[in-house]
């Protein structure tokens, strides 16, 4: 009996290993089905799939921390050289084009690791009262945003940020959230100078 090869088109594994070292996670309950890992785990799976990552490997792997402000200050200064806390912190593993998947280092038939994320809590829990979105929401929209920053993309140029953004708003659309660019979310937060 011929044995059938599995076609490569036809699964992923797709990986997000799940830390959480601040109770406040533990208290989400806008989940409602799946934990909080399993859907870290969908919207990288989609993510991926929306911008053509899983034409080029078929097995990767995400470490995701989901910690406060402390770590995510101490994270900042160690890494980037600056004060203060921030909501998300994205270390890809590879450097790389968001275009040019090809070039990767990719054995085959092994896990790719893309990189570690680390994500306050505390941040995003008052960010997302401060712009008046359910949290869930702006949770989604910052593991998209960092996904997509360990996949190449970046906002330091105006002409980057704009694609970035665009891609985050076209996955953000894809899963039944609004732009979360639109400055309705944002009024409350913004300042007017005299």
């Amino acid at each position: 009996m011929k044995k059938e090869e599995a076609d490569p088109d036809s699964f992923h594994s797709v990986t997000a290993d799940v830390i959480i070292r601040d109770c406040g996670w533990f208290n989400i309950t806008d989940f409602e089905d799946s934990d909080i890992g399993q859907y870290i785990q969908n919207v990288l799976l989609l993510a991926l799939n929306y911008i053509g990552f899983l034409k080029h490997v078929h097995s990767t792997d995400v470490v995701i921390l989901l910690t406060d402000d402390a770590e995510l200050e101490q994270l900042n200064q160690e890494f980037r050289h600056k004060n203060g806390p921030t909501n998300v912190l994205s270390f890809p593993s590879h450097e790389f084009s968001a275009s040019n998947f090809s070039s990767l280092p990719i054995q085959e038939n092994a896990k790719f690791f893309l990189g570690d994320v680390a994500i306050s809590y505390q941040r995003i829990y008052q960010e997302s009262i401060e712009q008046t979105k359910p949290f869930k929401e702006h949770f989604t929209h910052i593991l998209v945003h960092s996904f997509l920053h360990l996949l190449g993309y970046d906002h330091i140029e105006e002409s980057d940020a704009e694609i970035m953004e665009k891609v985050e708003i076209s996955i953000m659309n894809s899963m039944g959230f609004k732009d979360p660019y639109l400055i309705e979310h944002v009024t409350d937060t913004l300042q007017i100078k005299h």
